[in-house]
């Protein structure tokens, strides 16, 4: 997108002093975070070209993790949904469907049994895990530690196999279903969780130590972009982004 048509017209003040032209990243997530988070489709940004305080060209990245989903869902039956609403989360977009499972159920009053309730408890934690050491991992790369960015993957790949396994399947595996789900967790499951729940325990406290107990990274996050607790209920922060 050319903003400035007359450029060409005059001499360009970074050519006049010997400088390159300045491209900057805008959008509402740090740029660190936004390069990691790109196997998740990226979210929007706008890359600047600017020429000292002319901006002389602007590329759109709108990434593709919400776009048309309203559109998309309404021209289908409830049902057919999910595969666009478990797109709404990175590494927790199962939890996205539970979520709309429940609206649905409570419109259409359907009663879900005790056990598929807990099931998609247990499936929502191991999803919610796995989500926070993916974020974990691009705030370790964010401030230059890959040290902890290497723990919190392996984190997230851990709890991303518990969680395949008590849904029988990758993020999309149809395992959510309006009034219940596809099948409960495998006969086993216990005994593996009894393995990777420690596991898990160790890698948190290793990237605790990596990152709470390191001087380098408490000084790049501590009173960085502070948010009140009055501003984030005026916001309806209801969680980290």
């Amino acid at each position: 997108m050319r903003l400035d048509s007359e450029r060409d017209d005059r001499a360009s003040l970074s050519r006049a002093l010997g400088f390159s032209e300045s491209v900057i990243e805008i959008g509402h997530g740090h740029p660190g975070l936004r390069r990691v988070l790109e196997s998740a489709g990226g979210t929007l940004a706008f890359l600047v070209a600017l020429d000292d305080e002319s901006i002389v060209d602007l590329e759109v990245e709108i990434g593709f993790g919400h776009r048309g989903f309203e559109k998309e869902v309404e021209s289908r039956p409830w049902h057919r949904a999910f595969p666009y609403v478990g797109r709404l989360g990175y590494g927790a977009g199962l939890m996205a469907e539970v979520g709309y499972a429940l609206a649905v159920e409570s419109l259409a009053s359907v009663s879900v049994p005790e056990r598929a309730t807990w099931a998609r408890m247990l499936a929502s934690e191991l999803a919610r895990a796995a989500d926070h050491f993916a974020r974990l991992a691009a705030v370790g790369a964010a401030i230059g530690l890959p040290s902890a960015e290497r723990i919190a993957r392996q984190g997230e790949l851990e709890a991303t196999r518990a969680l395949d396994r008590v849904r029988g399947g990758g993020p999309f595996a149809d395992w959510m279903r309006l009034g219940g789900v596809a099948s409960l967790p495998p006969a086993g499951f216990d005994d593996g969780w009894s393995v990777a729940r420690p596991r898990l325990d160790r890698l948190v406290g290793r990237y605790a130590a990596s990152t709470l107990d390191n001087p380098s990274a408490r000084a790049r996050l501590r009173d960085v972009a502070p948010l009140a607790a009055d501003a984030a209920v005026a916001w309806s922060v209801t969680g980290s982004a």
